[in-house]
């Protein structure tokens, strides 16, 4: 049988039994481990030695290398028990579409593509993107706020494999207004 979503409240529920079953470190909330679930998968990491040796540069937190070590065993146990009830975990997505882009491309030709707040999407999302616009001619519009502090935009950049040297402009007013 394929896997199928889980819904957000089933995906919290699970959660939170494995934190309280798994996670004997003190400091790591649902919301970290939902952020370095998202992390690992957003960044096509594989193995514990590179997700200890990569750096988060959207971590806000602290975490030891104990609490690091902690939440990769937690993350391949959250993985598990999905793979045995066909739940699809939601942070999975991304890498689903790449593995499928990469067995059988589309012929998806997009001249422009436009990517409304940068900051929040993980790497593997450009590479996504960068699948269906036109070779040599199709054009990224990229928009991201800086001032939020989420991630440090030229690791985003970097880790994307985007070269955006000479291809950026900084806005003087913002282009989101509330008209409030």
């Amino acid at each position: 049988p394929s896997e199928h979503l889980v819904d957000h409240t089933e995906l919290a529920k699970t959660i939170d039994t494995l934190l309280k079953q798994h996670l004997d470190v003190n400091g790591i909330s649902q919301f970290i481990f939902l952020r370095e679930l998202d992390f690992i998968y957003g960044h096509k990491i594989f193995y514990e030695n590179d997700y200890l040796s990569t750096q988060n540069v959207a971590r806000t937190y602290h975490l030891n290398p104990a609490q690091l070590s902690q939440i990769w065993r937690s993350v391949l146990t959250l993985k598990n028990e999905f793979s045995q009830k066909n739940w699809l975990l939601p942070a999975r997505i991304p890498q689903l579409l790449w593995d499928r882009l990469q067995e059988k491309p589309v012929n998806i030709n997009y001249d422009h593509v436009l990517i409304d707040d940068a900051h929040l999407l993980p790497p593997i999302a450009f590479e996504l993107f960068k699948k269906v616009i036109k070779p040599k001619s199709g054009q990224m519009f990229i928009t991201q706020n800086p001032n939020q502090g989420i991630i440090n935009p030229s690791q985003l950049w970097k880790d994307a494999k985007l070269d955006l040297r000479g291809h950026n402009t900084r806005l003087v007013n913002p282009y989101q207004i509330n008209l409030q």
